[in-house]
């Protein structure tokens, strides 16, 4: 059962190895530019053979970065209008031998990753609270979770929603969102004034 054990813990060092060898730039907001850089004293040249996105389309390929001095070779690359993850890969020649790279950024609507988590808990809060508001017969408390799915759409419509394909879903699901907020807030308050 031991060795069971330690195989599986060195697999995972393995595939955590693997996985941090490929390094990566910062997550850009989507029709930004980036600054694609490597660093190599010894190159005498440094080319990106293809820059990809996750659809397996090619973006580029065989363009030349461009020598900054102190072994700093730079492209800026601005075609990032589809949203995901971007695959760089290139080689150099490394005291006269041809050696390859691979790096990966992510592009993402705000700049920002990670942010559905945020929503996740704002949508179960401010559920938490209508339902309280009616369990409770309190159509204030309810009105105040109503703003909560207001706020979560503004937010949404603002700064849009990590792993969506096209703003035009993000840009959706913002406005059923404020609308159900407003629907619900505008119920209880109607449902107040009718007591």
């Amino acid at each position: 059962m031991k060795k069971i054990y330690l195989t599986i813990i060195l697999g995972i060092f393995l595939l955590l190895g693997s996985v941090s060898a490929l390094d990566n730039y910062p997550t850009i907001k989507q029709n930004d530019c980036i600054n694609l850089q490597q660093i190599c004293a010894s190159c005498s040249y440094v080319n990106i053979s293809s820059i990809s996105n996750r659809e397996n389309y090619s973006l580029i390929s065989n363009v030349e970065m461009n020598y900054y001095g102190n072994g700093e070779w730079r492209y800026e690359f601005c075609n990032t209008s589809f949203i995901g993850e971007y695959d760089v890969k290139g080689q150099g020649d490394i005291n006269g031998v041809d050696e390859g790279f691979a790096t990966r950024f992510e592009v993402t609507p705000t700049g920002i990753e990670g942010n559905l988590g945020f929503y996740i808990i704002l949508l179960i809060l401010s559920l938490r609270i209508i339902i309280l508001g009616f369990v409770a017969q309190d159509t204030w408390v309810a009105i105040l979770g109503s703003f909560g799915l207001i706020i979560m759409g503004l937010f949404m419509l603002l700064y849009g929603i990590n792993g969506m394909k096209d703003v035009v879903y993000t840009y959706s699901i913002s406005i059923i969102t404020i609308m159900l907020g407003a629907y619900i807030g505008i119920r209880a308050a109607v449902e107040t004034l009718e007591w």
